[in-house]
């Protein structure tokens, strides 16, 4: 399912993300990632919050990624868990 942001300075990360033919490095994706220079108002529009749990909010995605605005109100918490065989950031 893909979905089209609104935002503009996701565009180079976005295109980077669509490219991949395999999982990406955590090298790569860092270095994306720190040239974004996002501030909050950039993902305000993916910014949910439940007030059962954290939240995960979809962005984009593509067969090599999900890139999500992931919400906690103060107090929530996820489980401990691994993200084996994935690259995240």
């Amino acid at each position: 399912m893909k979905v089209q942001p609104k935002i503009n300075k996701l565009q180079p990360l976005l295109e980077y993300l669509d490219g991949l033919t395999e999982r990406a490095t955590v090298e790569m994706l860092d270095s994306h990632l720190r040239g974004l220079n996002l501030e909050v108002s950039d993902v305000a529009d993916y910014a949910r919050f439940s007030d059962k749990q954290y939240q995960r909010n979809l962005v984009a995605d593509g067969p090599w990624y999900h890139l999500l605005v992931i919400c906690w109100k103060s107090g929530q918490r996820s489980p401990i868990h691994n993200h084996a065989e994935s690259t995240c950031g």
